[in-house]
Formats: structure tokens, sequence, C-alpha cells
């Protein structure tokens, strides 16, 4: 075992030695790959820039740039830059060793008119480092001239890279240093009531007894329009029991525990949140949040992510989910369904207050956005935006060749309480769907902009007297175009519209 550490040790060494790196330039090496693999919006374009790209991946074919990997994007303008470049190219190199693939684009801004001793420099600069054979490869290095870009191509090329050194910046390791890992967020927030211990008991949920071909977990509603499932305490299905909820553009999957995930169009290639396909863990890409405001209680009306010591009950039906919950005082029913002609989920959320003193909660729902087939290929091209005449949070991923000019949407019927796209805000450092870091805060941020790790959550504050129901809903959608959205969220910011979908359903 010693024996092979110590020949570990002695071949980092040597290629330590064979390109001039040091055990420093290693370490930032190693923080610009993170940022190649994980974007960072301090080193990704404007989001001015971001938000005016019209084009997909096939526009960087013009330059021999597939797409398909990383894009390090390094602009330089004059001889005193070329530092920079060569740390660069030793870093590209020691990442091929280690048959790690990124794009190295290197963009020269001095006009071609002016003398080319930049030019010449760089290519020599490239063989002398021995990567003249890497040039408009896969995974190679591309030299490109500014001045013989077309001004789409060029915000083309600053959207696709993940990752933009410029010259005037400095050394790679002063513009790493200079950037901020920890931006500033709202205050925590500060309970004004003594918790987590109930102050009433709260009134419990019953379970049905009069399920056909009941198997302790679930069973048939007597008419067998129903599948119901009744979940103990820490209690699992077997697998994930879903139910397919879908019109014929529109649809989304609902387990027993969760929200799953939402599609439009087609249900591969353009999924708007996450499809996990884990029948262990069967991770949620959306879901509903509760708080209580006073005591500072989180928990979902689902068993995940945030279920909590009390039973749950759902019911699957064609066309819709219901969750049934009793738990911190309020009796909680979750209603998930999609008209039969509209690109929208309806999640309706009903609070009874069940004790006999007022109560404030808020409720929030977050759902990740894909708008294509994977989460990691497509974040870092989403656009986001805010409506604020319908209060509706937008997303679009020109970036998507067949889906480019869709938007979608995630938007209530009332004024929201807080809002927030930014994922990294909303989960936090090492955070989690079972406990986001930005409920232990006193709000959302109200962060819309392109170049974050994008999500939608919006959150809603309800006041119940004594005895007093409530319901609150949430639309998840998406739309041809900015238009659509607006005149499809707009008919259904209408409660009486929303109810007439769902007694639509009902006669089915």
């Amino acid at each position: 075992m010693v024996r092979t550490f110590d020949l570990a040790r002695a071949h980092s060494e040597r290629e330590l030695r064979q390109y001039g790196l040091s055990s420093r330039d290693v370490e930032y090496n190693q923080l610009l790959l993170s940022f190649l693999h994980y974007p960072y919006k301090d080193l990704r374009a404007d989001p001015n820039t971001l938000a005016t790209n019209t084009k997909g991946q096939s526009g960087l074919w013009a330059y021999a740039i597939s797409g398909d990997y990383p894009i390090l994007l390094v602009k330089i303008k004059n001889l005193e830059e070329l530092a920079l470049v060569r740390e660069v190219l030793l870093a590209h190199a020691y990442w091929r060793e280690k048959e790690i693939k990124v794009d190295l684009v290197i963009v020269n801004q001095r006009e071609t008119g002016y003398d080319q001793e930049l030019q010449a420099q760089l290519l020599q600069l490239i063989k002398r480092v021995k990567a003249d054979t890497w040039l408009d490869r896969r995974g190679g290095i591309f030299l490109l001239r500014a001045d013989q870009m077309r001004e789409d191509n060029r915000v083309l090329l600053e959207t696709a890279a993940r990752v933009i050194l410029d010259g005037r910046k400095g050394s790679l390791p002063e513009q790493l240093d200079q950037l901020r890992p920890y931006p500033a967020r709202l205050p925590h927030f500060v309970p004004t009531l003594p918790g987590p211990e109930d102050v009433e008991p709260t009134p419990p949920l019953i379970r049905p007894t009069d399920l056909l071909f009941d198997n302790s977990i679930g069973g048939f509603s007597p008419d067998g329009r129903e599948y119901v499932i009744w979940l103990e305490p820490g209690q699992w299905s077997p697998a994930p029991w879903v139910n397919v909820i879908s019109n014929p553009n529109f649809g989304f999957l609902v387990s027993e525990s969760s929200l799953g995930f939402t599609w439009c169009e087609n249900s591969g290639e353009n999924r708007l949140t996450p499809w996990r396909n884990d029948p262990v863990s069967d991770d949620p890409a959306e879901a509903l949040y509760l708080r209580d405001e006073e005591t500072g209680q989180i928990w979902s009306p689902t068993p995940s992510p945030a279920g909590t010591s009390a039973p749950y009950l759902i019911r699957h039906g064609a066309g819709y989910s219901v969750f049934e919950h009793h738990s911190h005082g309020l009796k909680q029913q979750l209603r998930i369904f999609t008209p039969q002609d509209a690109p929208i989920k309806v999640i309706g959320l009903r609070l009874e207050n069940m004790w006999h003193r007022h109560r404030r909660i808020t409720a929030t729902y977050y759902a990740e956005w894909v708008l294509g087939t994977d989460r990691d290929e497509t974040q870092q091209y989403i656009v986001l935006e805010f409506n604020p005449e319908t209060q509706t949070l937008l997303a679009r991923n020109p970036y998507n060749a067949d889906f480019g000019e869709r938007v979608a949407f995630l938007t209530t019927i009332e004024e929201p309480h807080g809002l927030t796209a930014d994922r990294a805000e909303f989960l936090g450092r090492m955070g989690s769907l079972q406990r986001p870091v930005a409920l232990a805060r006193v709000g959302l941020a109200g962060t819309v902009e392109s170049g974050l790790d994008p999500c939608a959550a919006i959150q809603l504050h309800v006041e119940l007297d004594a005895g007093e129901g409530k319901e609150v809903f949430f639309l998840l959608g998406e739309e041809r175009d900015h238009q659509a959205v607006l005149k499809l969220v707009k008919q259904y910011q209408d409660p009486a519209h929303i109810e007439a979908a769902w007694q639509g359903l009902q006669e089915l």
C-alpha cells in the first residue's frame, strides 16, 4: 500500500515537471476546471448578453467547435496578456493528460488591419507548449479573430462559454482570487413563538375503511375511479406508485410521495423540470413547502421532501392527484391536475385552520428548470425573466434547437410574498430539498437574472382565522412564446376558470 502511494506521488511529480507546473498552479487549474463543470455567474457573460442570444449549438459549427464539451473562452488584445494564454494552455495540456475534454477558444481582439504580431505570437506560443497538433480539434484549441465574427455568433460563443477569462484582468490566479464565493443573503428567520411542540392537538386524518382490494398500503375507492394510498409516518410503497397525467401536448408525473416532473410537447426532449427516474429515492424535481410564520416550523403537504410524523392520504384519479394531510393544526389538501386543452399544471392548496387562534402560514412552490433533456447540459443557457404585470417567472432556452422559442413559466393567482430564480439561493451551500436554506431566512430575495443556477420559486402568505379555510393556486407550464404565455396566465389566474377546468375533469 505504501509503495502504491509512493509510485502515485512520483508519477504526479513527473507530470508537474513535464508541464512546468507547481502545486499552486495545479490548485488553480482544478479550481478553474470546477467552474467549467459547474458554471459560476461571475465567470460567465453578463446577463444582458445571455438574454440577447437567439442561436443554438449548431451556430458554433462554422468555427469547428462542436459545443459538446465545456468551452473555456480567453479574450486577448495585447502582447502583455500572453502570460494568461500560457497559463491556460498549460492547464489545458494537463487536463488532456487526464483525458478531460475542454474546448479552449482564444479570441484575438486586435483588429486585423493592424500588425499581425499578436496573432503570430499566439501561434508561436501554442507551438512552444507543443499544442499545435490540437488546433481545431474536438476537445482542442481554437484561435479566432474577433473582427471576423458576426455579432450574433460572438453573442452565441460568449453564451456557450462556461468560463470567460479576459487578458485585461490579469493572470489566472488574479482573476480567480477576486471571485466572491459567498454572496450576501437575507437575514435568518427568527420565530416569535416557542416550538416545535404544537400548542393544541391536531385532529387526525382518518383512514378509509371501504377500499377495494386493500393491501394495507392502498386500494381502489368504492366507485373504482381512484386508487387511494395511505402512508403511515415513515412508511413508503415498495416502489413509486405513479400517476401519469397529461393532455395531448402537456403532462407530468405524480408519485405517492412527491410532485414528480413536468414536460411539454415531448417528454424526453423538452422536460420542463428534471426526471430523476430513481425508483429507490424518488427525489422530486418540484416541491411545495409550508412554514409557520410564528414558530418557524417547515414541512411539506406531501410525504417528500419534508414530510411530517403524521399520515398522508393520496388519491390518484384520471387526470388528477390529491394529497390530504393533517398536521401543525392545519387540514391540508393539495390538488394537482391539468386541463384537457391547455399546457398548464394547476397546483391548488387548501388550508383550514383547526386551532382556536389566528395562523400565519407561508406556502412556497419550487421547481428546477431543465427546458431540454438533461439539466447539467441546459442550465447555463436558460434565460430568466419576470413579468410584473402578471407576477410571473419566465424561462426559455434558446440553445434548444427544437424548442428554443418556447417559454416556460411559474406563477400564482395572487401577488407573491417573495420569489427567486436562483437555485443556489434557495437550496443554499450544501443545502437539500429536505431543508432548503432559503426557508430559514426571512424570505426570498427576488433575484431574477440570467447566468444563475436556474430555478423558479414563488412564495405566498396565507392568513387564517380560527376555523377559516383558504385555497391558493400555483400555475406551471409552457407556451409557444411570451405572448401566448401571458394570455394563458391571465386566463387561469381567474379562479372561476380553474374551477371550470376541474369540473371538466370530473365529468370524464
